[in-house]
């Protein structure tokens, strides 16, 4: 006979899909900061840019097809309020 589970506890079916939730929003951060780890080892700011335009052109390129799209206008977004190929 199954018990029905006391007010304020949860049932190991809730707590399973809480547990797969959990881990996959883990993983698809650590999917993004490893993919923007990789947009930065392909576009390092301290290279020897043309201009600012030709960094965040790199870094809108590297972005595609590593990052969904939310998270690429972040990294695109960061990119264009550095300094990186700005002449000083």
């Amino acid at each position: 006979r199954r018990v029905p589970p006391a007010e304020g506890q949860t049932t190991g079916i809730q707590l399973t899909s809480l547990f797969k939730a959990k881990i996959t929003s883990i993983m698809k951060v650590e999917a993004a900061d490893s993919a923007e780890a990789r947009v930065a080892d392909l576009c390092p700011c301290d290279n020897t840019w043309k201009n600012h335009g030709a960094y965040v052109k790199c870094v809108t390129q590297a972005a595609e097809g590593l990052i969904d799209k939310n998270k690429k206008g972040d990294i695109v977004s960061k990119a264009a309020k550095r300094e990186c190929g700005k002449k000083k």
